[in-house]
């Protein structure tokens, strides 16, 4: 049955309006009139409407600032316009507001009415009224309070121990949902929501919904009192599946529920407010539109390892030295499985995946390659990053950095160099330790000798010998550094069996011998 308010300043409008048609044989129910805006709002606030039927001439709160005013509280109430002859320039200004549709209440006839009425009630699809549960709305109006309760300004425990006494008793405990609107921000946040989701809370989820309140754009705190008779049954997250499904068909948003576990006093309000919180974190990973109830072991991972570390980035400037880019895919892959398997809270893998950014831009800027062309949006990087609500937009994410970040080192050593060159060098990058000669290279590159080395030196302008010498001694350079390794076995891993031709090629190259390269590196740590 769908409800329906009639309102008119005209007492003979609105007895005429009430009896016109057989409501209940169409499915419609009147559930109040009123003779002016404020009245109305009044009869919104108790019985939330499906539809109003509305005149625009009214004292006190006309028509026009009746619509704007339920419009942006209540989105999901339709009105009608009730109109005359001469109001047709109020009627367009309604429509703008967001009114249905208007009819001439001087002229109307049952027919046209109850196809008004089904026309409207078929745009709202399954959407019949809120459902009554006796709550105030005015239990959604101590905003203040709460976020004080919640430590977010001076409180005293006299002042929460009186607030939850007006709300509750010795025979309940409690229980705190977390719900986060998706969507827009401007469909989401700021629209009147907090009564409607006190009302289906109430109707669709065990206990008794005792207050609801926005605490941050799209995201609000309701407070359950629950039966202490009840202690040994924990409510579950299905208990939210009808209120998930009427928020749905009600508000048509869907919403995720974080669900703290049962607590018995103010005292712990806090504590259960930052396990819902917790607990919504588990859509990120499990899937948004459901509800999760807290779970103390879901994030095995609290400062433990790391999601990106040092041998990933090995890997994945190994990747881009070598010109191995599809090896780049798998690598996202493989971090996003770790990630998956050991799961972070969401302050933790933001902080991680701006690692794997950082990591990407110092490569890319070694290699030549401008970051804004690999990222050319104007948002920042962070921001951006916030905003993606799952695993896998995340990954979809990543997935796709990378494959910018690949096609713009393809195109850098493409126009760099020709194809033949930049396979060699990617090979000397990777068998740098192995006996390379300037025969097996040129056999390599499908080359003569000859020819290779003019290619080589044309290209690169260092020759064969020189640009395989650099390389060694880069690696070699990173490994006095990184490791206690004596001077000949790091000889030996970039491909010198002679420990002093090592030493001059080395002094050479950087200037220094190994030693004190790396005598100088440790006193720059230091």
């Amino acid at each position: 049955m769908y409800k329906v308010i009639i309102v008119d300043d005209e007492m003979l409008v609105r007895i005429g309006m009430t009896s016109l048609i057989q409501w209940e044989d169409h499915g419609f129910e009147v559930v109040g009139t009123a003779s002016d805006g404020l009245q109305a709002c009044q009869l919104i606030e108790r019985h939330m409407p499906d539809i109003v039927l509305t005149d625009i001439v009214m004292p006190e709160l006309n028509g026009l600032e009746l619509i704007a005013a339920t419009r942006q509280k209540y989105p999901f109430i339709r009105f009608i316009v009730l109109s005359s002859h001469s109001d047709y320039a109020y009627v367009r200004e309604a429509m703008k507001l967001g009114a249905e549709d208007y009819i001439l209440k001087a002229s109307v006839k049952p027919a046209e009415m109850i196809r008004l009425l089904e026309t409207t009630t078929a745009k709202m699809g399954i959407s019949p009224a809120l459902p009554e549960t006796g709550k105030s709305a005015g239990r959604t109006t101590d905003r203040e309070t709460m976020i004080r309760l919640l430590g977010g300004g001076a409180i005293d425990e006299a002042e929460r121990e009186g607030w939850f006494a007006e709300r509750g008793d010795a025979l309940h405990d409690w229980l705190i949902l977390v719900i986060k609107a998706h969507g827009p921000e401007e469909e989401t946040a700021n629209i009147g929501m907090e009564s409607a989701l006190l009302h289906l809370t109430d109707a669709y989820f065990s206990g008794s919904c005792e207050h609801v309140a926005l605490y941050k754009s799209g995201e609000y705190m309701a407070l359950i009192s629950v039966p202490r008779s009840d202690a040994d049954l924990e409510p579950a997250a299905s208990d939210a599946a009808p209120l998930l499904l009427a928020v749905r068909r009600y508000l048509n948003v869907e919403v995720s529920i974080g669900m703290s576990g049962r607590f018995a006093g103010p005292a712990a309000f806090k504590a259960a407010f930052v396990q819902a919180k917790e607990a919504l974190q588990y859509g990120f990973y499990c899937g948004l539109g459901q509800c999760y109830r807290y779970d103390p072991a879901f994030f095995p991972s609290i400062g433990n390892g790391s999601l990106f570390d040092k041998k990933d980035e090995e890997r994945l400037e190994h990747c881009v030295e070598t010109g191995a880019y599809d090896g780049l895919e798998p690598l996202i892959a493989s971090i996003f499985a770790k990630l998956s398997m050991n799961r972070y809270y969401r302050n933790q893998d933001i902080g991680m995946f701006m690692e794997i950014v950082h990591a990407v831009k110092r490569i890319g800027t070694r290699q030549g390659v401008e970051w804004e062309r690999v990222y050319p949006g104007d948002t920042p990087i962070h921001i951006e990053l916030l905003r993606l609500r799952t695993i896998a937009d995340m990954q979809g994410w990543f997935t796709a950095l990378i494959g910018s970040f690949s096609q713009q080192l393809l195109k850098f050593n493409g126009e760099k160099y020709r194809e033949e060159v930049r396979r060699l060098i990617g090979y000397l990058k990777t068998n740098y330790a192995q006996d390379i000669s300037l025969n097996g290279a040129a056999a390599i590159a499908n080359m003569s000798p000859s020819y290779l080395s003019s290619i080589f030196k044309r290209e690169t302008n260092k020759s064969f010998v020189e640009f395989l010498t650099e390389i060694r001694m880069e690696k070699a350079a990173e490994l006095l550094i990184q490791t206690d390794l004596p001077s000949y076995l790091i000889a030996e891993q970039v491909g010198y069996e002679n420990i002093n031709y090592f030493g001059r090629a080395f002094k050479k190259e950087m200037g220094v011998s190994p030693s004190q390269y790396r005598m100088n590196r440790s006193n720059t740590k230091k």
